[in-house]
């Protein structure tokens, strides 16, 4: 079988956290929800092929085959709503959910979860109109309520926004710190993936770069500074002149023959 194919994870690619497979596959949502959601065969299957989604996403990215899925659509006031308690509401509900996972893997969830929770219930943004009657809830700002979107999307489904967000150059700073501080083993392997993949491409096309877009995405997900211009090329060497030309070069001869030379 070809090592190098989607189906198989890169050998240099440093093994996944069990729990932040689950939490990328389950998504944010059934954190957040008020009733006990169920995981389904299709979740574990998914849950078992997250090294191969990695690397078939990697070699998309390198392929600039990926499309990116549009940003989901938040409900404010559900949100607010949703992230207004405590992670002890939620942490009950939370817990029955996982009980079909494999022993071990349940504590290190629940302290993702909460995490996650944590990370919403700051992000949010929250916008008051004091009245007499006390605080009435405003809609926030368009962007904040964007920025807001981006960290929702990267805890509802890691690799499809990470990808997404690098190849057409979108992705945030801001978020790629909070998902690799989040997800430190998944963000690894996707770091080591698409090194594979591009390596790979440059072995087969030596002049191979990363599309530009794409090239922008990875330089914010990675927290390198943005070039903002290509590196001049080298200046041309300045043509001979005609007395550089008439000039002999004198190194090797004699002494007799270097005042011979000058005469000349």
């Amino acid at each position: 079988m070809d090592p190098t194919s989607p189906s198989n994870p890169s050998p240099l690619a440093p093994a996944i956290d069990p729990a932040e497979c689950w939490a990328a596959v389950l998504g944010v949502r059934p954190v957040l929800s008020k009733r006990v959601e169920t995981i389904n065969r299709a979740q574990f299957a998914a849950v078992a092929k997250v090294p191969e989604t990695i690397r078939r996403q990697a070699k998309a990215l390198a392929a600039d085959t990926i499309v990116p899925a549009a940003l989901p659509t938040v409900d404010y006031q559900q949100m607010l709503e949703d992230t207004s308690g405590s992670w002890s509401d939620d942490e009950a509900q939370v817990a029955m959910m996982i009980r079909p996972l494999p022993d071990g893997i349940e504590l290190a969830y629940m302290h993702l979860a909460a995490t996650e929770f944590a990370l919403l219930q700051k992000a949010l943004p929250k916008a008051g109109w004091q009245t007499y009657a006390g605080t009435e809830n405003l809609e926030p700002d368009p962007m904040a309520m964007l920025q807001f979107t981006e960290v929702f999307a990267a805890f509802d489904d890691p690799m499809g926004y990470v990808f997404g967000a690098i190849a057409d150059g979108s992705m945030s700073r801001d978020v790629a710190k909070l998902v690799r501080q989040t997800f430190p083993t998944l963000t690894a392997a996707i770091d080591a993936e698409i090194h594979q993949a591009v390596v790979e491409k440059v072995a087969k096309t030596k002049d191979y770069v990363l599309p530009w877009r794409a090239e922008i995405g990875m330089q914010a997900w990675t927290d390198q500074p943005l070039e903002t211009s290509p590196p001049a090329p080298p200046l041309p060497a300045p043509p001979a002149s005609k007395a550089d030309d008439d000039k002999i070069d004198t190194t090797d001869l004699t002494p007799a023959q270097r005042v011979e030379a000058g005469a000349k």
